[in-house]
């Protein structure tokens, strides 16, 4: 009976010649009804589902911006290369070394 029960088939042919039994027959047209049933629950849930809109936080980023070079790449920064390697996971040195390297080979830099 398992064959009955897969969403690709269609069984009432077949069925006729197969089954003798009249209980057996409704028994199993009944598991054909609830099997097309569940497709149809599950073409119409589908197309219910709503998508959820991704929510827009509004940054100030150029103040962040601001705020992170002050602290961390000015001359007279608030926090030392301690707090920079920490932050960063690399020394001050390095991370300006990639930063010319890479304003001089892209503009976007």
């Amino acid at each position: 009976m398992n064959f009955i029960l897969k969403e690709d088939s269609d069984d009432t042919e077949m069925l006729k010649y197969v089954i003798d039994d009249e209980t057996d027959m409704k028994t199993i047209k009944l598991l054909i009804k609830w099997r097309q049933a569940t497709q149809a629950n599950r073409a119409s849930s589908s197309s219910k589902k709503l998508k959820k809109k991704k929510i827009f936080i509004k940054r100030d980023r150029k103040a962040a911006d601001e705020h992170l070079y002050r602290y961390y790449f000015t001359k007279y920064s608030m926090y030392n290369e301690a707090h920079f390697r920490r932050r960063f996971q690399m020394l001050r040195y390095l991370f300006t070394r990639i930063v010319d390297a890479l304003s001089t080979s892209y503009e976007y830099f």
